[in-house]
């Protein structure tokens, strides 16, 4: 395994020997995707404990092939991967496995390879407590370890250790003292260590300040790295100061390790895998095919590729379940659960888009090393800071001399849908409330799944009036009237696409659940131009979808067409003086 660092080049093969040491007693890796323990019909809901999703017999889907080849070794790792995709679990996996070994591991691909029957004490540090100071953060951290202590008998008293290291705060002097002092070694598990730099109302300076408390406290770690048995860094986002660039320095980097890509998130074979009585249930509710099923799963909450060199794609399990748990209600937007505490940052970023703005958020070129920059809470964040959040995921396209170029994108609809709510609600030179957009949306949905479409073109036209990327207006060109209306059907919730542009009209093409089928519909806009007669241009627009692009055979969804209801055909025509759409005719 050659986990990528944080810097080119730098891998496990040539960091420090003892940062990378195998554990004693290593067996054989076991194959992954190994034997579950049982297709179990139960969710685990918001439990983030592996003990107790064992015990109450609750899906666990299976992650430890990966966890095994991780902690046959010491470290230090760091990994950071979106909120809710699994971290709590995993630290709480390894926990388990370095407390109790196989106890509650059978039948999962790790038992029978795990050798290690060694004595350890496991800490685990969550640094996602609420905290509104520096002060708090230092008072919570000390709580915790001299918690610890009391328990396991550790001395925190400094006895000399010669760490030499001047501190400002008592946090960082606990932690080398429990690991200087301690008789076993010690697992070292840190949950959401960028949580406190990202709390809401600091300023620039709280943020420095806390950025050199957590410097000073992984300095004191490191320095006792020689007491740990294994050591897991674990949050959302890179190292985001470069003062503490350094501290992580000799890490091991999972984060863009191919290897690992699907350590965290479900990929679509484990979802079936694990979740088949689940997947069964909301078919049915649903009136789907399975296979039909698992592709709007993965196009409303999947698409997380973590690596460039990886073709693996993981569904976000928070959203998974939630839909799991409630089919009937279809594919919500669950997304905001995951990433809205970063929701400033996308704001930042999108503030940054001045070109295009529809486009560079559907598509941001980005470096073979870009997703590995460092930056900071203070400003405009790059593209990559999204990626981190999961507000964006990595693809690669080829360039014009046919080379391998990495791109971001959103990597669902939940996703896309995400971002423009922000844009439009926090960014646009004219926002609006999340209320409007929730009225626009559901006069959307209920308008073109109605079969209604004087109240469709009533949502359309607030809409068109109240949104706009920009200070392009959707009445003055036509790609800019394309770009908004996507925007509406991608926030109604619809699977929408953009068509190419044709000069004369805004094509798109947008599908939506209804009776146990995907229905679908193909939409134009025609600007009307003073003294034409919208009857004739709704006549010609109609004969051209039939006899264009725009044909059943060429429909952009073709694996949805065995199971897609009949294809209905929307013309609108757009009065750009008046500035609304005076007519629409469903063929």
């Amino acid at each position: 395994m050659t986990p990528e660092t944080d810097l080119p080049g730098v891998t496990s093969d040539n960091i420090p020997a003892d940062s990378a040491k195998a554990a004693p007693e290593a067996a054989s890796a076991p194959a992954r995707g190994g034997l579950p323990a049982g297709l179990l019909s139960r969710l685990p809901g918001s439990i983030s404990d592996f003990e107790e999703l064992r015990r109450r017999n609750r899906i666990y889907v299976d992650k430890t092939a990966y966890i095994y080849e991780i902690a046959v070794f010491n470290g230090p790792f760091i990994l950071t991967r979106p909120a809710n995709f699994g971290k709590t679990l995993l630290l709480s996996t390894l926990a388990s496995l370095f407390s109790h070994g196989m106890e509650h591991f059978k039948g999962l691909s790790i038992d029978g390879h795990w050798r290690d029957t060694g004595d350890y004490q496991v800490l685990t540090l969550d640094f996602a407590a609420r905290f509104d100071s520096l002060k708090n953060l230092d008072a919570a951290v000390c709580a915790a370890i001299e918690d610890f202590a009391a328990k396991n008998g550790v001395d925190l008293a400094s006895h000399g250790n010669g760490l030499h290291v001047p501190l400002t705060h008592r946090g960082p002097e606990l932690i080398g003292n429990l690991l200087e002092n301690s008789k076993k070694q010690t697992v070292l598990l840190i949950d959401n260590f960028d949580a406190p730099l990202s709390v809401p109302g600091f300023g620039s300076e709280e943020v420095r300040a806390v950025s050199h408390y957590l410097t000073e406290f992984f300095t004191i770690v490191n320095n006792s790295i020689a007491h740990l048995r294994f050591l897991l860094v674990a949050g959302v986002m890179p190292v985001p100061l470069s003062d503490m660039f350094d501290v992580f320095r000799n890490y091991i980097n999972l984060t863009l390790d191919s290897e690992n890509a699907a350590l965290l998130g479900f990929t679509p074979e484990e979802t079936e895998k694990f979740m088949a009585p689940e997947l069964n249930k909301a078919a049915e509710a649903l009136g789907l095919p399975r296979k039909e099923l698992l592709r709007l799963i993965t196009r409303y909450y999947g698409g997380y590729r973590m690596t460039i060199d990886s073709p693996a794609e993981v569904i976000n399990p928070r959203s998974l379940i939630r839909f799991l748990s409630r089919p009937e209600e279809g594919f919500q937007n669950y997304w905001p659960e995951s990433g809205l505490s970063y929701a400033s940052l996308a704001a930042g970023w999108l503030r940054s888009l001045s070109d295009d703005i529809l486009g560079n958020i559907l598509e941001v070129l980005s470096g073979p090393y870009s997703l590995k920059e460092s930056y900071g809470f203070i400003g405009t964040p790059p593209g990559s800071a999204l990626y981190h959040a999961g507000y964006l995921a990595v693809r690669t396209i080829k360039n014009e001399l046919g080379r391998r170029r990495a791109v971001l994108t959103p990597p669902n609809l939940n996703a896309t849908a995400t971002l423009l709510n922000i844009y439009f609600t926090l960014v646009s030179e004219n926002p609006v409330s999340e209320a409007d957009i929730a009225d626009i949306a559901s006069g959307v949905r209920d308008g073109l799944m109605g079969g209604y479409p004087e109240a469709l073109t009533a949502a359309l036209n607030r809409g068109l009036s109240q949104l706009s990327f920009g200070r392009e207006s959707p009445f003055d060109k036509v790609s800019a009237l394309r770009d908004i209306l996507y925007a509406i059907l991608v926030l109604a919730g619809l699977e929408a696409e953009r068509l190419p542009e044709s000069g004369e009209s805004a094509d798109l093409t947008a599908a939506y659940l209804k009776d146990g089928k995907v229905s679908r519909v193909l939409i134009t806009a025609v600007p009307a131009r003073s003294g034409d007669n919208p009857q004739e241009l709704i006549a010609k627009a109609g004969e051209r979808l039939d006899k264009t692009a725009f044909s059943e055979e060429s429909w952009p969804f073709p694996q949805d067409r065995e199971t897609a209801g009949p294809g209905a055909k929307l013309v609108l025509i757009v009065s750009p003086q008046e500035k609304r759409i005076t007519h629409a005719k469903l063929l």
